[in-house]
């Protein structure tokens, strides 16, 4: 999932949350999840999250 910004304009695209992804994933039961964050100069930002589990 990726939840895309710009600074003082804020604008998503898709939703980036933990139930999204595990059910992109086909998942029934959440073990962990983790996120990256990759940003430009502060003014563009890329956040993924990912879910592991059953």
């Amino acid at each position: 999932m990726r939840d895309v910004f710009f600074t003082g304009m804020d604008v998503a695209f898709e939703n980036c949350d933990i139930n999204t992804a595990a059910g992109n994933g086909g998942l029934s039961t959440v073990r962990y999840a983790d996120y990256e964050l990759l940003q430009f100069l502060g003014i563009f930002a890329v956040t993924k999250v990912r879910a592991y589990g059953e």
